[in-house]
C-alpha cells in the first residue's frame, strides 16, 4: 500500500488540533456560540488547506528556472496574522484563534520537513 501524501498528514494533524480546541473551548449550551466556534474551526481548516497548497506552489516556482509569477514569494507571508490575532482575541473566537499558531509555525515546519525528508 502506498504511503499517504504528506499533505494528508498535515490535514489530519490540523483537524485533530482544531477539534480538540473546539471541544474544550466551546460552551455547547449556547447554540449560536457553539455554531460560531465550529464555523471558525472549519474556516481555519480551509485556510490551512489553502496555505498548504500555496506553500507547494511557492516551492515549485522557486525551483523553476522560469519565474512565471513575480510575486510568488508573497504566497505564504504571515503579516496578516497580527490583525487576526487581535480580532479573534477581542471577539473571544477561540477556535479561530487556535489557527494563529498553525499559520505561524507551518512555514518553519515545512522548511524543516523538506530539509529532513528521506
Amino acid at each position: 500500500m502506498a504511503e499517504p501524501a504528506p499533505y494528508r498528514w498535515e490535514y489530519l494533524t490540523a483537524t485533530l488540533y482544531l477539534a480538540l480546541i473546539t471541544a474544550v473551548s466551546t460552551d455547547w449550551s449556547d447554540a449560536v456560540g457553539a455554531t460560531a466556534q465550529v464555523c471558525g474551526s472549519v474556516a481555519v481548516f480551509a485556510s490551512f488547506g489553502h496555505m498548504s497548497v500555496a506553500s507547494r506552489l511557492e516551492e515549485a516556482q522557486e525551483r523553476s528556472d522560469v519565474k512565471t509569477v513575480e510575486c510568488y514569494r508573497k504566497l505564504t507571508r504571515l503579516a496578516k496574522e497580527v490583525p487576526w490575532l487581535a480580532t479573534f482575541t477581542l471577539l473571544g473566537a477561540w477556535t479561530a484563534l487556535a489557527g494563529i499558531p498553525i499559520f505561524l509555525l507551518y512555514p518553519a515546519w515545512r522548511r524543516f520537513y523538506l530539509r529532513h525528508r528521506t
